[in-house]
């Protein structure tokens, strides 16, 4: 039997009261209180010697928001305690969010069903023969041309930003050699949200079909300063006359640019509802 418990004030309360503040590790510290209880009730049901438990996270975070490319943004605890797992032990190589699939299937002995999921991890992977490698050979020069012709609108500096088929990139900033990291967190953000939307229509062009509905989850959210949302709400404003367009925000303050607001609580019994 598996039971997957999950818990998302963590995320509410980073955005709010910002991630590694006094407020996010309280809500930590309750939440361990939560899985205490959990395993005190397989204990009292007479199950606590047949259990593995598995403690992860989705994302982490920095300041209010998540998404980027940092370590505190990227990194995630996986901790893992119960029949047959080694007591002390630690994990040395990186954990990623697709190795608790088959983390979970190799628990369950369900040897057939983890050989299906790696012939997927295989065809989806980066490797040559994966079919992202073979799609990205296909597109990258595509991908580059729109990439570059969101960045005027994110940008009021000369911008150019290509990648290659491997994926790594070369950006030139007012006119010199420039890596990633040396742009602002800004700049970081309207960068990574060219990309996004540059995907968003190259997909819409190489299938030649669109979307009647489009939701962004917090890429208002995410260090973004008041040029990149400016320019955000005006390529999704556009979107919006073909398409309804859902913005997930934490931030009360972006609520007046939106001609409607749908605004989603827990109440005083843990359920969420809207408003």
């Amino acid at each position: 039997m598996l039971g997957a418990f999950i818990f998302d004030n963590p995320d509410h309360v980073g955005h709010d009261a910002g991630h590694d503040t006094p407020e996010y590790y309280a809500n930590l510290k309750e939440l361990d209180g939560y899985i205490g209880e959990i395993i005190q009730a397989t204990k009292d049901a007479g199950i606590y010697e047949k259990c593995i438990f598995v403690v992860t996270s989705d994302h982490g975070g920095i300041d209010h928001g998540h998404g980027g490319k940092t370590l505190e943004e990227v990194e995630t605890p996986f901790i893992i305690a119960g029949k047959g797992i080694r007591k002390g032990g630690e994990m040395q190589a990186s954990m990623m969010q697709f190795d608790c699939a088959p983390t979970v299937l190799e628990i369950f002995g369900l040897k057939k069903e983890k050989a299906q999921y790696q012939v997927l991890d295989d065809i989806f992977s980066n490797g040559e023969n994966g079919f992202k490698k073979y799609f990205i050979n296909k597109t990258i020069d595509m991908f580059n041309e729109k990439i570059n012709t969101f960045l005027p609108f994110f940008f009021d500096d000369e911008i150019e930003i290509k990648f290659d088929k491997n994926l790594n990139d070369s950006i030139t900033f007012r006119g010199k050699e420039t890596d990633f990291e040396e742009l602002s967190s800004g700049e970081k953000t309207r960068a990574e949200l060219c990309v996004i939307f540059s995907l968003y229509f190259m997909v819409q062009s190489l299938f030649g079909c669109g979307t009647n509905l489009l939701v962004v989850d917090e890429i208002l959210d995410r260090g973004l300063d008041a040029k990149g949302i400016k320019a955000s709400k005006a390529i999704l404003d556009d979107i919006s006359k073909e398409s309804s367009v859902f913005v997930v925000t934490h931030r009360d303050d972006l609520k007046e640019m939106f001609n409607s607001v749908l605004t989603v609580y827990k109440d005083g019994d843990g359920f969420t509802r809207t408003k």
